[in-house]
């Protein structure tokens, strides 16, 4: 399974990133531009969307700022960041890799990153910001048997 992740759009148009890859099952977007998800609909019909809020966005619908799901088996946890800090320290993070997710995912910084992060009980954790599609950049996650792999991209 192929899913685009995006953040921080501020503005930008997402349609040009999510025609690129029209085999992905879904998007997860982790805020900063909730009306550029909306404006999307017509590319992200028929595909699982999990979207979470950002400190510029406003949600009326009531949409969270974090987010825990699966993909095949693989706890995954998606927020904004603003909440958690990210920018001044990784301490909640951490804090929620403890939680037993294999992926933790985040926007905010708009600089990219994929660091592991070991648990108290030795598991091994992936964050990753996808950085800012307002500076053209995203992420892709594919996940198969288990397994998933994050690859940046322009």
């Amino acid at each position: 399974m192929k899913y685009v992740i995006l953040s921080d759009s501020h503005g930008a148009a997402l349609g040009p990133i999510l025609q690129k890859h029209p085999d992905a099952q879904g998007i997860v977007f982790l805020g900063d531009g909730l009306r550029d998800l909306t404006r999307a609909s017509v590319f992200t019909a028929g595909k699982q969307v999990i979207a979470v809020r950002g400190n510029t966005d406003t949600a009326p619908d009531g949409t969270l700022s974090f987010a825990g799901f699966s993909i095949d088996g693989i706890r995954i946890a998606a927020m904004h960041g603003h909440e958690q800090m990210v920018k001044l320290s990784d301490s909640m993070l951490h804090a929620i890799a403890e939680q037993g997710y294999r992926l933790i995912l985040h926007g905010h910084t708009h600089a990219r990153r994929k660091v592991l992060f070991h648990t108290s009980g030795g598991r091994q954790v992936t964050v990753c910001c996808p950085g800012a599609v307002c500076e053209g950049q995203f992420a892709l996650l594919s996940v198969e048997n288990g397994q998933f792999e994050l690859s940046f991209k322009e």
